[in-house]
């Protein structure tokens, strides 16, 4: 019996019945203050998302940013997907769906009726035409009848219309990722209800080879704990690296995992020091890759594909959300500063997480 069969027939037994699946809702965001996600396409050219609808942009490497779109008490945008310098997409909270078709000159907002309320977490294209996004729809009550949702979508039209691919009762979709136009990954979590009134939240994944039908649920871990996945990559040659975060607050744990054969199998890296919730991954090859999250320090390298993970650690950052690498050495990562107001922060590195240097 492998280690999902065991978990499951386990659960089951825990539960005396048939398992419900139920999320629990996500932690309120500590700053308004906030960078998310970061997507460069050159060396030169990238763009920033984060709270109050903001998107701002370079064009020379990060020594200036101009604003492209702000709203004042505007929702958190959670997530940046760019095909080239001209055609990108944001995703975030309350169903915001932002696409641009001239670098961001001008951000057209999506109102797909099949997103009903649900925010946002993850956009993906494959090519100018070809996406998927993730998200889900929380609720604070865990009884049968009243459950979360959790949702994929996809487009092929660069993003003007959507079709629902996933509804998942009591599953939230926090993070997808693909290696081509048909196949990929999406992760969340979802609600393990052992009584009516007791549970925990554990981490899984869904995949599909054809872009549209998903399927292999499987649970990340063996052991009923409650985690959930914040990053997920990947990369070639069927590497796959998912990270986030065990425990609840005010005390987490990193949650690293990593797979070689297009997640048939995985380990898991349970790092005693660095950050304390692991937020986004980057692989830039199939061995090498970077992690960030909160604490101090806060970021990992990894050289074998996410078995192992170094500290490469930057007194910058209180809480980092997001990364991203143009090249083997040069990379950027984004978050918010570590005193003060906590305002948003930009950092980049030209020498492999070596050195850091604040850009914003």
């Amino acid at each position: 019996m492998t280690g999902t069969a065991r978990l499951r027939t386990a659960l089951a037994a825990a539960a005396g019945a048939a398992i419900v699946l139920l999320v629990a809702p996500a932690a309120a965001l500590a700053w308004d203050a906030l960078y998310q996600d970061v997507d460069f396409v050159s060396a030169q050219r990238g763009w920033v998302v984060g709270a109050g609808a903001t998107i701002i942009r370079t064009t020379n490497g990060g020594r200036t940013w101009v604003t492209q779109k702000h709203v004042s008490g505007g929702p958190m945008l959670n997530d940046v997907c760019f095909r080239g310098k001209l055609r990108g997409w944001a995703v975030g909270d309350h169903a915001r769906l932002y696409r641009t078709t001239d670098g961001g000159k001008r951000w057209l907002r999506v109102r797909a009726a099949t997103f009903g309320v649900a925010n946002l977490y993850s956009v993906k294209f494959t090519s100018a035409s070809k996406g998927w996004i993730c998200g889900g729809q929380w609720t604070s009550s865990y009884s049968d009848t009243t459950q979360p949702w959790g949702y994929i979508w996809g487009t092929s039209d660069g993003g003007r219309t959507w079709t629902q691919q996933v509804t998942a009762a009591g599953a939230c979709y926090t993070a997808l990722d693909f290696v081509n136009g048909w196949t990929g990954v999406a992760a969340g979590r979802c609600r393990v209800q052992t009584t009516p009134s007791t549970g925990f939240d554990m981490p899984f994944l869904v995949s599909t080879t054809d872009g549209s039908f998903w399927t292999g649920f499987q649970y990340l871990g063996t052991t009923p704990v409650t985690a959930m996945v914040h990053g997920l990559d990947f990369a070639a040659a069927g590497r796959i690296v998912a990270v986030g975060e065990y425990g609840a607050a005010p005390t987490f744990f990193p949650f690293l995992f990593s797979s070689g054969d297009y997640g048939t199998t995985w380990t898991e890296t349970q790092p005693t020091l660095g950050p304390v919730q692991v937020q986004d991954v980057r692989m830039i090859s199939n061995l090498v890759g970077y992690a960030v999250g909160g604490g101090s320090p806060n970021i990992y390298k990894t050289i074998d594909g996410g078995v192992t993970w170094m500290l490469k650690g930057t007194t910058y950052g209180r809480e980092l959300r997001g990364v991203d690498f143009v090249t083997a050495s040069t990379g950027y990562a984004v978050g918010a500063t570590a005193t003060g107001a906590h305002a948003p922060l930009i950092i980049k590195t030209t020498s492999g997480a070596a050195r850091w240097t604040r850009v914003r």
